[in-house]
Parts: structure tokens; C-alpha cells; sequence
């Protein structure tokens, strides 16, 4: 998942919001989280979706309670009535009160159907599925000297997970389609074939991974030049389902564009190596540097967005002032 963007139905994953979660896994791998925006997501529109439905079952609990109270008036004026002998009414009462209860059974009887899940859910649940699943990856595979950094949010979107080792800086975007991947360096697209071979659907995905990848990279390329950390930032689209290959590929952009099953670390580094490309108090410093971008842009973007209520209820006050005037 890539985002950066403002969800009306998640108000606590607004802007890749989150408190950072320093963590060591695996073989002594460090984690550092900064924003997990697809997981959180995920379990936001599925609380929504929970509390939609037991709204519906207690509105369903209150219309019965209501109907019951009326059939109960009703069934005690019918005895009331028959006992004075107005029997007109009595019937009238009884008749009502059948009524009510017959439709009480039928409210007791109806249970409510729990919302499925939308398309944005499920789009959250593969992406954080499949984040899960790069993460346990490099957990089990890298050591101690090792840093991955997820959720990064900076002024070019988010990158997946920035990988600090001894040998470079690897951001990575994280994509959980199956099938068979397939771009001409412009569009992307999903190939989807049934048991027997045969061609089943064609998807275009809605936004290039390696330009999504590129926006986000290039400006932490900068920034980590403009302080003084001349290291080149290497690009990896990262395909994490069990069942995706990649075919036909022409991506001019990101250094490389592969699957998690087919990943190959020692074509990017040599974990077992003891030689390091970066010391150990430059990968300190490019991950300090990383954190403390993702938090100016976050700062901003806070800023940003508690300005434009501000903006609004100004204009509003003007132009009453004018009305006025």
C-alpha cells in the first residue's frame, strides 16, 4: 500500500499517523515503525462495519421492546373493555393487539446480516497481508546490523520499507496482486489465468508501482544528499503473494522488480559478507535522518490540515461581517 491520503471513514490513519514502534525481531533485525496504514485501515473498516451492525441489532432490540409495550396496553384495555361488557371495543383492542404481536414475532425472528467487506477493505487487508509477510522475510534472513523501517511518509507519498543494511539503502513497495505482472514501462497490468490455462481477466492496476516507488524515493534521495550521506537509494518493486510471477517487463524507473518467492537477497547483497559498503555510524545516521524526515512531513501535513478548517470558518466570519456591514 502506498498512502498518504486522507480516508473520511478512518479519522485515526489520517496521514500516516502513528506512534513510532522501535521493535528487534528475528535474528536481531531492528523495526522501527512509523505508520502502518494499511493495517490500520483494515481494522478501522472492519469496527466500522461491527458497529454498523450492532447499531442495526439494537435498533431491531428498541422496535421490539416498543411493539411489545403496545401490544401489552392493548391486550389490558381488550380485558378492561370486556369486563365492562363494551365488547365492540374489546374486539377492537384484541384485534390490535394480534396484530402487534404477530409482528413482534416477526422482528424477534429477522437477524440481521453483518456488511461484507468493501473493496477498499479487502484492497487493505492483501496490502497488509502482504506487508506482514515482507516483513517476516527479512526477519528471518538479516541480522543485527540490519534496520527496516516501515510506513515512511515523505513530501513524494509513502515508501513501503526502507531496508538500511551494510550494503545500501533499499526502499521497497510492497504490492499484494497475484497473477502475472506484466508493464511496457507505463502502464501496469495483471494477467489472471484459471486452472486450465486459460486467460480469465486482464486488470490495469490504477497507478504505476515504480512511479508511485520513484515519487517517494527521489525527494529522500535529496534529502539524505543535503546532509552530507552521498549513498544512492536502490528501488525494488516487491511482489509479496504465493501465487504471481512476473512476465513482460519494461519499468525504466525502479533497479529492480521481483516476487517474494523468487527473491534472491545475495543479487542485492551479501548478508553473510563481512565486509560493509557503510559503517555502522552512517546506517545510525541515515536512519536517524529518515525518521526525523518522515516526522517534518507528517508535521506538516497536520498543519496543513487543521489550517483548512481555520481557513473556512475565517471566510465564513468575513463574510458575515460584510452581510452585516
Amino acid at each position: 500500500m502506498n498512502q498518504c491520503a486522507t480516508n473520511p471513514a478512518v479519522q485515526a490513519g489520517r496521514d500516516c499517523q502513528s506512534a513510532v514502534v522501535t521493535e528487534v525481531v528475528g535474528r536481531g533485525m531492528r523495526r522501527i515503525v512509523l505508520s502502518d496504514y494499511a493495517r490500520q485501515l483494515a481494522q478501522q473498516l472492519q469496527q466500522v462495519r461491527a458497529s454498523q451492525y450492532e447499531d442495526q441489532k439494537s435498533r431491531l432490540g428498541a422496535m421490539a421492546s416498543a411493539v411489545d409495550k403496545r401490544q401489552r396496553e392493548h391486550f389490558s384495555a381488550a380485558k378492561e373493555a370486556l369486563r365492562r361488557w363494551r365488547l365492540l371495543e374489546a374486539w377492537q383492542r384484541w384485534r390490535q393487539a394480534a396484530r402487534l404481536q404477530k409482528l413482534l414475532r416477526g422482528i424477534r425472528d429477522y437477524r440481521p446480516v453483518p456488511q461484507q467487506a468493501s473493496v477498499e477493505e479487502r484492497q487493505a487487508q492483501v496490502g497488509s497481508e502482504a506487508e506482514r509477510r515482507v516483513d517476516a522475510f527479512f526477519a528471518s534472513a538479516l541480522g543485527e546490523r540490519w534496520t527496516l523501517i516501515a510506513g515512511y511518509c515523505g513530501p513524494g507519498g509513502e515508501i513501503d520499507r526502507i531496508l538500511i543494511g551494510p550494503w545500501g539503502v533499499y526502499a521497497i513497495e510492497i504490492k499484494g496482486n497475484r497473477g502475472v505482472i506484466e508493464s511496457d514501462g507505463q502502464r501496469w497490468w495483471v494477467k489472471r489465468y484459471g486452472y486450465r490455462g486459460d486467460l480469465l481477466d486482464i486488470k490495469t492496476l490504477p497507478r504505476a508501482p515504480d512511479a508511485q516507488l520513484c515519487k517517494a524515493a527521489i525527494p529522500l534521495q535529496r534529502w539524505l544528499e543535503k546532509n552530507g550521506v552521498e549513498q544512492r537509494i536502490t528501488t525494488v518493486v516487491l511482489f509479496a503473494a504465493e501465487d504471481v510471477r512476473i512476465g513482460r517487463m519494461d519499468s525504466a524507473c525502479v533497479d529492480g522488480v521481483t516476487t517474494l518467492g523468487t527473491l534472491d537477497l545475495g543479487l542485492l547483497f551479501d548478508p553473510e559478507s563481512d565486509q560493509e559498503r557503510l559503517t555502522a555510524s552512517l546506517r545510525e545516521r541515515i536512519v536517524r535522518l529518515a525518521v526525523k524526515d518522515h516526522h517534518h512531513w507528517q508535521s506538516k501535513r497536520q498543519r496543513r490540515r487543521h489550517a483548512v478548517p481555520l481557513a473556512s470558518a475565517t471566510q465564513a466570519r468575513d463574510g458575515i461581517s460584510r452581510t452585516a456591514g
